[in-house]
């Protein structure tokens, strides 16, 4: 084909992938290269067309279509590009453009390769794309059938297909077995669901064991979840739970009622019954926990009003809350720990913490003196701090008016600037302004629109105190008019307080409702206490309680010391030992037959 030799019309298209600012300046180097390619090789620039947006099909893009309608009306000769996938990704469109271009006798230089697209030249390019295509087709068509035939193999139970990270089985030659030590904590998890553990504590309790996942690390409480839910467990195999989508290329979760389940398809390693009720068990305290539908999700939900509350004095770590079972009485002791100790338990080389567990009871008991007296007035005057609350929330009133309708003014400052940037974009890339210009006045908007969006999130942060704090003190004030009883007055100071910071020998209770409220003289407080055997003060009231109890009864056993005083026999032996070594009791007697007596 002959072209035109005399000064030659070029026109420059250029795309980007995004709108994000990166791509923007990718955009700006891509028209300056193509104006230089243009210039340095003596054409005549007619128009510039810049896809700002991003889009793979070509009929979503304005700026190619009407590329095509200039094309038809002959208003240029050369359409210069950085590279084809600029132009377009779809091979049907691509052949489709090819056929115009030369129908319409026109020419596509590549400045990226320095050389024109040439039809003649490029034949078997147009040969490879139409093999790409019957190829596609092909792969469409077998991706069917092999989706087809899994389902056929499902519905059927012909095999079972288990990976090999399968944890509690194993593949011997094609047959799936039990692994006999990983069953066996697989087995533990179970029970221990059923018994009422939630998943951290059953993984403490397995690595304390020895168990170990496949990886040789301490089994995970989402692991742990997972497993209880899987069905395999008890010998139920669920297939049809994903399908490969060939045109999103990626897999697709099917609906539960598409799934197919096969009875005995592989051993249990637990039956029915057991795996019922540990699902039932991790159902109840799903729902204690404050969710509606049963499920778990793997995160800790706030069933308590001091979640997040407490916080360890040694590493700043937050306490979580545990449930466990007393020795051979099954007595139910819930105590918050740290949960730096949880996972890597007492201090050493890899972590931990040596901080005291803290008994629910006993903070209960504390937060409800702690209550009590802020009633009765240990802390600021009950009438001050109603004056003072009243005041506070008129100051908030006061802060709600002064901001309103400035959320909106701001936003809409927010849009005027992206327009302005838009606007001063598309005058760089059609040649109105030059790029110094640009710069300078892209970097004043810029600056502008920073400064907004910061004064925008600095008023939505303080909408959502605000509101929050106005509720919590009028909820306060009604508090102190009521006079409530102690037990409410404990609920009130947990809902008051910021973080309680645990200590071995004492809490410090930092309360908090506001800025506003720490200048109305609320402030932290220490309360001394004992929670921990390894507290010397604890140690010490424990040895006194063991000294009174054999005054009143010289012939008591340690057994009956230890129910008496609800502790572990080895912690009332270990207070004994300690007690005959520093001389202040001794044993008259032989084998067992004899009595106390204190010096």
């Amino acid at each position: 084909m002959k072209y035109n030799t005399e000064l030659q019309r070029a026109v420059l298209y250029a795309r980007c992938s995004t709108e994000e600012e990166s791509q923007k300046d990718a955009l700006q180097k891509q028209v300056r290269e193509g104006r230089n390619c243009i210039e340095k090789n003596g054409w005549l620039l007619s128009d510039v067309y810049v896809e700002a947006v991003s889009g793979t099909v070509a009929g979503r893009r304005s700026e190619y279509q009407r590329l095509l309608r200039d094309m038809k009306h002959d208003r240029y000769d050369i359409i210069v590009i950085k590279c084809l996938d600029r132009l377009m990704r779809e091979t049907k469109e691509w052949f489709y453009f090819c056929d115009k271009l030369n129908q319409e006798g026109k020419r596509l230089y590549l400045y990226l390769d320095g050389r024109f697209f040439e039809p003649e030249e490029d034949q078997a390019n147009l040969v490879s794309g139409i093999e790409a295509i019957m190829a596609e087709q092909y792969s469409r068509n077998l991706s069917r059938k092999i989706n087809n035939a899994h389902k056929n193999r499902q519905r059927s139970g012909e095999s079972v297909v288990l990976t090999s990270r399968t944890y509690g089985y194993r593949k011997e030659h094609k047959k799936i077995l039990v692994d006999g030590e990983q069953a066996d904590a697989v087995r533990k998890m179970f029970y221990y669901c059923r018994e009422g553990f939630g998943g951290r504590l059953i993984s403490k309790m397995l690595e304390q064991q020895g168990f170990r996942n496949l990886n040789g690390k301490p089994i995970g409480e989402a692991t742990i979840r997972r497993i209880i839910r899987n069905p395999l467990y008890k010998g139920v195999a669920v297939m049809n739970k994903v399908h490969y989508d060939f045109n999103r290329k990626c897999l697709i979760k099917n609906p539960p009622e598409e799934w197919i389940y096969h009875e005995e398809a592989v051993p249990a390693i637990v039956d029915a019954k057991l795996w019922e009720e540990a699902n039932k068990a991790m159902d109840l305290r799903t729902k204690k926990a404050g969710h509606g539908e049963a499920r778990s999700t793997g995160t800790s939900h706030r069933s308590s009003r001091l979640s997040g509350k407490l916080v360890c004095g040694f590493c700043g770590c937050p306490y979580y809350r545990s449930v466990r079972r007393c020795g051979k009485t099954g007595r139910r002791v819930v105590e918050w720990k740290c949960s730096q100790y949880l996972s890597r338990g007492r201090k050493g080389p890899q972590g931990g913490c040596d901080n005291v567990h803290v008994d629910e009871k006993v903070l209960i008991r504390i937060l409800e003196e702690v209550g009590e007296s802020y009633f009765k007035g240990d802390l600021p005057d009950r009438d001050v701090v109603i004056e003072q609350a009243i005041f506070i929330l008129q100051n908030i009133f006061q802060r709600d008016q002064e901001q309103s309708g400035k959320t909106k003014q701001i936003e809409r400052d927010i849009e005027a600037v992206k327009h302005q940037q838009r606007q001063l974009l598309d005058l760089l890339l059609r040649g109105v302004v030059d790029e110094e210009l640009y710069v300078e006045k892209n970097k004043k908007l810029k600056e502008r629109m920073k400064q907004r969006e910061s004064d925008l999130d600095m008023l939505r942060e303080s909408e959502i105190p605000t509101k929050q704090g106005e509720k919590r003190l009028e909820h306060i004030r009604h508090r102190l008019q009521e006079n409530i009883a102690e037990t409410a007055a404990a609920y009130v100071a947990a809902d008051s307080i910021e973080n309680i910071k645990v200590y071995p020998e004492y809490l410090e209770i930092q309360f908090s409702s506001g800025n506003d409220v720490k200048k109305a003289e609320f402030c932290s407080t220490r309360i001394p206490c004992v929670f921990s055997s390894s507290s010397k003060l604890r140690r010490e009231q424990e040895k006194g309680e063991i000294m009174r109890l054999m005054d009143e009864n010289p012939r008591i056993t340690a057994k009956e010391i230890a129910r008496e005083m609800e502790k572990n026999i080895s912690l009332v032996r270990r207070r004994i030992d300690q007690l005959r070594k520093d001389n202040k009791i001794r044993f008259v007697g032989k084998g067992g037959h004899g009595y106390w007596e204190s010096k």
